[in-house]
């Protein structure tokens, strides 16, 4: 997700997406980063970052049963779809958990999927 948010956000005005946070310390910079977005365009700051937060936590006390988040990055639209990707930090035999959060056309729909990665 790092190398996809550098390369967008270099475009990110042009091509109306915006990609925040990410793994360990950048996730904790989410919310700034969302507000800042916001500025730019016209977004509901705190909506967003509300999401961000409600996301997280739901998935550390719900989904990752007991596993603290590893990544946490928010894709948002300038038209204010956005997407939360996150992953949990344990390596459970089936793989690391991932769970995805998208919010489109007023509806949010959610998802995890756990896989195994290969040597």
């Amino acid at each position: 997700m790092n190398a996809l948010k550098k390369s967008v956000n270099l475009r990110s005005s042009e091509l109306g997406v915006y990609i925040c946070g990410g793994r360990g310390r950048s996730s904790r910079q989410t919310p700034a980063e969302l507000l800042d977005v916001a500025e730019r365009t016209g977004l509901d700051g705190e909506a967003l970052v509300r999401c961000s937060r409600l996301s997280a936590k739901v998935d550390n006390t719900a989904v990752q049963d007991g596993f603290q988040l590893y990544l946490h990055s928010f894709v948002v639209t300038a038209e204010g779809d956005w997407a939360v990707i996150q992953q949990d930090e344990s390596c459970r035999s089936d793989g690391p958990a991932v769970s995805l959060a998208l919010f489109f056309a007023g509806v949010v729909y959610t998802g995890t999927a756990c896989v195994r990665l290969r040597a």
